[in-house]
């Protein structure tokens, strides 16, 4: 699947319609490094619950197209789902059992409704819409958790039609929208505000992703857990982008940049920030504003790959991303993704490297848009902020 394709940004129009308890834990693990990933198509497998020190846990996988799967229940007793967290939408849905469609088959669970006590139908049918496919899901109602807390009766997507790529099941069960409310396309609050006012937890979470060498990422539900970060956080308000859906409210994990470079030079000259986007939903790779990439594409001496999209090169000349940000402490601060993240080497060792670096145009239409995908999530331990509407960046402790 094309790292286009497997964007999760909803493409059609919206409208916008306590007591801290501590920090839980999900644990999340990468199944395969990245390089795998783009060579070795095999779906994620289930997971069970796990308590560490006595924090409720749960692993997530990441696919080949370094989305993160995680644990989920709805129901009582609770059905439990393999999810893709997705940082760029914002509503929980699964497939249910009356889906026949392929992703549905290929599922590893479906929701049952005569197994669930607390169930009840919903009024709407909304057809979701993703990069990288449709669903249609009827809305119901019941209890759903994460990390091991519960939230009271509210309404969920119950996937009863479904066009993903191929036909393959891309996402496993369904999907965790984990942005903002104002995108929302169900009839009630997104799962991260409810489990705020239905467990007492801050309406936050910080996610260490899963590393391509093996180690193990990480969901914290209602703050920063110290264990998983060192050094001080960088802070950056999230904005508004106009033009972009649900840009009159809170929606996407966007935030300024007001600059960009690498080790060969400048990749951004405009004095005008540009916007930046965080997707866990994307894959792995960058998507840099039209100039940035251009930039990019001169300083490492490479040339668009016909093979994956991306850049081709000489492996010695990719260089590290730099962007620069306006912290809330008033001071600009620079964060590094590292080639690690990004680049692909050849199979024998031998011949020309792959950076999965592309324009963000091509996805979205805009020149002044960074799109920030897994590559980007590697890098750093980042805090979303759901009730300041902030994202902070610390370096990952493993």
């Amino acid at each position: 699947m094309s790292t286009k394709a497997a964007v999760l940004i909803s493409a059609i129009a919206v409208s916008a319609n306590g007591a801290e308890i501590g920090v839980k834990t999900m644990k999340l693990t990468r199944e395969k490094s990245l390089v795998e990933m783009m060579r070795d198509r095999k779906k994620g497998s289930v997971f069970n619950r796990k308590f560490t020190n006595g924090v409720p846990s749960t692993p997530l996988a990441a696919t080949d197209d370094g989305w993160w799967r995680g644990s989920v229940t709805v129901g009582t007793p609770p059905q439990e789902f393999n999810c893709l967290f997705d940082t760029g939408s914002s509503d929980l849905w699964v497939y249910d059992s009356s889906c026949t469609d392929a992703p549905c088959r290929n599922a590893t669970n479906l929701f049952n409704t005569a197994k669930s006590s607390t169930y009840t139908k919903g009024d709407g049918t909304v057809v979701l819409d993703y990069g990288a496919g449709t669903v249609t899901v009827e809305e119901g109602v019941d209890v759903s958790s994460l990390a091991g807390l519960k939230t009271k009766t509210g309404v969920f997507g119950q996937g009863t039609q479904s066009h993903f790529g191929d036909g393959s099941n891309l996402i496993e069960d369904g999907i965790v929208g984990l942005a903002g409310p104002v995108i929302t396309r169900l009839n009630g609050p997104p799962l991260l505000k409810r489990l705020s006012n239905d467990a007492g937890i801050n309406a936050e979470f910080g996610i260490r992703s899963p590393k391509p060498d093996g180690k193990e990422g990480l969901f914290d539900l209602g703050g920063a857990n110290p264990d998983h970060y060192s050094g001080e956080f960088v802070e950056v308000p999230v904005v508004p982008v106009p033009g972009l859906i649900g840009s009159d409210g809170f929606s996407f994990w966007t935030f300024n940049i007001t600059g960009a470079s690498s080790s060969g030079g400048a990749l951004e000259n405009s004095p005008a920030p540009q916007t930046a986007l965080l997707d866990t939903g994307g894959g792995p790779g960058l998507f840099l504003s039209t100039e940035a990439y251009k930039n990019y594409q001169k300083i490492t001496d490479s040339q668009p790959s016909n093979r994956v999209e991306g850049l081709v090169g000489e492996c010695d000349k990719f260089v590290d991303v730099v962007v620069e940000v306006a912290a809330t402490s008033g001071d600009k601060k620079k964060l590094t993704v590292p080639t690690s993240t990004f680049v692909l080497k050849p199979e024998q060792g031998e011949g020309k490297c792959v950076a999965l670096v592309n324009p963000a145009f091509e996805v979205f239409g805009r020149d002044n848009l960074w799109y920030l995908p897994d590559s980007f999530y590697q890098s750093f331990y980042i805090v979303h902020d759901y009730a300041e509407k902030k994202v902070r960046f610390a370096a990952p402790k493993y």
